[in-house]
C-alpha cells in the first residue's frame, strides 16, 4: 500500500522491491493535506483535486509503470467520475471501486481516450488551485 507523502517521493526506490502497487487514496490524500475526512473542522482541506495529490498520484502510478509492475488504486479517489480522465493519463492500471460503483466508473472509463485524458491533463497539471482544478475537470466531463 502506498499511502504516505513519504512514500510517494521514493516510489522508484519501493517499486524495484515490490510486485505491485496499491494507491490507498484515502491515507495519501489526508495524509497529503494534514487533513482528516472526518473531522468537521478540518475535512474541508480533504481534497483530491488539490495539486499536490495530483503530482503524488502521478509520480507513484509513473514510478510503478517504469518498473514494470501492476499499479491499481482503492478508495474513493478509485470512483471519482471527475478524477477517472485522470487516473487513465497518469497509466492506472487497476481500479478498485465499491460494487455499486463499477458500471459507472466502466462507463466513464469507456468514454475517453487515452490521448483525450493525456490533453485534459496537460491542462490541469498547470493549475494551481483545487478550486481550478476540480473547474476544469467538470467542464471536461463526458
Amino acid at each position: 500500500m502506498v499511502e504516505t507523502p513519504a512514500a510517494s517521493l521514493i516510489a522508484d526506490d519501493l517499486a524495484a522491491e515490490c510486485d505491485f502497487f496499491s494507491i490507498g487514496t484515502n491515507d495519501l490524500i489526508g495524509y497529503t493535506m494534514c487533513a482528516d475526512r472526518g473531522q468537521d473542522k478540518v475535512a474541508y482541506l480533504y481534497n483530491p483535486y488539490q495539486p499536490a495529490v495530483l503530482r503524488s498520484l502521478k509520480r507513484i502510478i509513473e514510478e510503478g509503470n517504469k518498473a514494470g509492475i501492476m499499479v491499481g488504486m482503492c478508495g474513493e479517489a478509485a470512483a471519482d467520475p471527475l478524477l477517472i480522465p485522470v487516473l487513465i493519463s497518469f497509466g492506472l492500471g487497476e481500479f478498485s471501486v465499491s460494487a455499486p460503483s463499477i458500471l459507472r466508473v466502466r462507463r466513464i472509463i469507456s468514454q475517453w481516450t487515452k490521448e483525450e485524458a493525456d490533453a485534459l491533463v496537460e491542462k490541469i497539471m498547470k493549475l494551481k488551485t483545487s478550486n481550478e482544478v476540480r473547474a476544469a475537470l467538470h467542464a471536461a466531463a463526458k
